[in-house]
């Protein structure tokens, strides 16, 4: 949000704001793709940081907003929904290798009850549905 970068895609003539479906390279290196409304990350998209995180999912006014799934650069994931940018409702933090550190409910981006079991799970979809293939997230 008004952060200076590149911006390729379609714009609002009325406007020349980002609107419907674009890319965005900005200057420190992170990029968004994916829809846009009213200059807003809005719909579905990606993020890609610059440390090497990664998301992948629904945004609403430039925040993670809805299901998604968010790749961390030390290998952990979560997968579920988000409210205003933080982990909220459904989900499920894995560590790299697997291994489960909280599946269930959150709230303001914590874990609402302990139930991490440490045992290892398949990689679920965006509908909480377990499946071993990423290629949704591609």
């Amino acid at each position: 949000a008004g952060q200076p970068g590149v911006y390729t895609g379609a714009v609002l003539k009325s406007t020349g704001l980002p609107h419907a479906s674009g890319r965005m390279v900005y200057d420190d290196d992170h990029t968004y793709q994916g829809e846009w409304q009213n200059g807003f990350w809005h719909g579905l998209g990606t993020g890609a940081y610059a440390n090497g995180d990664f998301y992948k999912g629904e945004y609403r006014k430039h925040k993670r907003h809805g299901k998604g799934k968010f790749l961390y650069e030390d290998g952990r994931s979560y997968n579920g929904e988000y409210c205003d940018n933080k982990r909220h409702g459904k989900g499920i933090e894995t560590l790299e290798d697997g291994t489960v550190v909280h599946e269930g409910e959150w709230k303001d981006d914590k874990p609402v009850s302990s139930s991490g079991s440490g045992t290892k799970k398949k990689d679920y979809n965006n509908e909480g549905e377990r499946q071993s293939d990423l290629s949704w997230l591609l």
